[in-house]
């Protein structure tokens, strides 16, 4: 996995000094509620920049591993790791292996998680959702990452903690691990204009916080789709707080119609992978309808039901109406022949 490094010659295209006044202006933001609020800041409430691009990228779920200049993590953080299974039969035997692995190799244990032992006892949602809340830091093994997005599940892309992936075997294992215990990420999914990356938390210094951020929005200024000229805002918040902004800049280019270089390598490799796929006589996948859509058609369906049984209501009263009326025409038609009955024997006795 490559991790992207700005350096201090790099220009950053908002301030050193502008992003220093946003976080001195956020902490005063916090500051003022914590007065009003008994309980405070949390001790270990996290800094996010959020950035919001004028187009969305065509390249979905795009992972991008920022090294910060002051790490978040740390070998005393809780750290999670999904391992490759050493024996599918002895699960206890998988998790110890790896155990004194990062022990000898890193001089501190994780919690190991094989992946029989995720398919085993990880299969609900709650247990999910629990184990994705339970840990500061989700590691996996390069080899079985790409395993992982759906024994996961959502949870893990909505927490913003999805797996960074480690390399395991080969030289400089603690080099690899040092460098993605300094690092953050930046995940896009590529269905919405918004998107988050973790800057700092409450531990770090007000320098320190500015720092990490600036080193984000130089690596976002190179790494963005489209360029610079796509971003629409960037602002940082807390877990709670109000957003401060950073930058803004509302002028839609026309350049920006154009699919960036590395959009169209994302499309190229969705089309030999579409190939591929058909080589082997295997279909097309098809996208799942949405729940939501679901639910539209079904209340549609209902109330097209609905409608007919009226309609068939107000047909069978309509019916019903008509032989009424067909009955009282029929009465007021024999009465009036007894009318003329009765007229005619008396016309016929005054004749007489």
């Amino acid at each position: 996995m490559k991790i992207h490094t700005s350096t201090d010659g790099e220009s950053s295209p908002i301030s050193s000094a502008q992003i220093l006044e946003g976080v001195e202006t956020l902490q005063k933001v916090i500051e003022k509620t914590a007065e009003s609020n008994a309980a405070g800041m949390s001790s270990n409430s996290k800094y996010w920049v959020q950035l919001t691009v004028h187009k969305i990228t065509v390249h979905k779920k795009r992972t991008i591993v920022i090294n910060l200049p002051h790490g978040i993590y740390s070998k005393k953080s809780e750290i999670c790791f999904f391992a490759k299974d050493e024996d599918k039969k002895d699960l206890e035997a998988t998790e110890c292996h790896w155990q004194n692995f990062f022990k000898q190799q890193a001089d501190f244990s994780p919690k190991v998680i094989s992946v029989q032992s995720l398919q085993k006892n990880y299969k609900s949602y709650e247990s999910r959702r629990q184990l994705v809340s339970s840990y500061d830091l989700f590691l996996a093994d390069d080899r079985i990452s790409r395993f992982l997005p759906t024994r996961l599940g959502k949870n893990f892309f909505i927490k913003n903690k999805f797996p960074l992936e480690l390399k395991v075997t080969g030289d400089f294992f603690p080099k690899r691990l040092d460098d993605i215990l300094s690092a953050t990420k930046w995940y896009n999914a590529g269905h919405g204009d918004s998107s988050c990356v973790l800057a700092a938390t409450s531990t770090h210094s007000t320098q320190e916080i500015a720092e990490n951020i600036e080193a984000i929005v130089k690596i976002i200024a190179k790494t963005v789709d489209r360029g610079w000229e796509n971003v629409r805002s960037i602002q940082i918040k807390t877990d709670d707080s109000l957003m401060i902004p950073l930058y803004r800049n509302e002028e839609v280019c026309k350049k920006l119609s154009l699919r960036s270089e590395n959009e169209k390598k994302y499309l190229q490799k969705l089309k030999e992978l579409e190939e591929r796929r058909a080589s082997f006589g295997l279909k097309r996948k098809v996208r799942r309808a949405n729940p939501l859509e679901k639910k539209k058609k079904a209340r549609k369906e209902e109330d097209e039901n609905e409608k007919d049984l009226e309609d068939e209501k107000e047909d069978h009263i309509s019916e019903e109406e008509e032989e009424v009326v067909a009955e009282e025409e029929e009465e007021e038609v024999n009465a009036e022949e007894e009318e003329e009955e009765v007229v005619a024997e008396e016309e016929e006795s005054v004749v007489a």
